[in-house]
């Protein structure tokens, strides 16, 4: 089953603001919830997250977008096609692997405070003018 998903259109003073709501059926034995959520749109959220960065406003309850699975969805959509998106990296998948499932599992993990990151190590590499950055 997948999740249905829904989507309206409200206007506010800085302009039209599209909200989704998913519709996520109980999977026996996985981890999609059996309720309804409601979410802001990824350009959305992120682009309040930009414009109070902008103006040093504070930011709250930030760690919550991470449930939002059309957020995840947009960063998927962003990446599947850059060159290196089929190359392994510390974990050894490539961007191929993800699926809704995966991103609903991910999402599980998170709110029970079960995912853990996984660490990378740190390169640096040398630059034209003789100075390093980081990889």
């Amino acid at each position: 089953m997948s999740c249905k998903t829904l989507s309206s259109t409200s206007s506010s003073s800085s302009g039209s603001i599209r909200r989704s709501c998913c519709i996520s059926p109980a999977i026996p034995g996985g981890s999609r919830p059996s309720k309804v959520t409601y979410h802001l749109l990824p350009k959305t959220v992120l682009g309040i997250i930009q414009e109070r960065g902008k103006q040093g406003l504070p930011l709250e309850d930030v760690y919550r977008q991470l449930y939002n699975p059309e957020l995840y969805l947009w960063a998927y959509g962003r990446i599947y096609s850059n060159d290196g998106a089929m190359t392994a990296g510390s974990i050894q998948e490539t961007v191929d692997r993800m699926s809704l499932d995966k991103i609903y599992a991910i999402i599980d993990d998170l709110r029970h405070e079960r995912y853990r990151w996984t660490p990378v190590k740190r390169v640096y590499i040398p630059k034209k003018n003789g100075a390093t950055r980081s990889l």
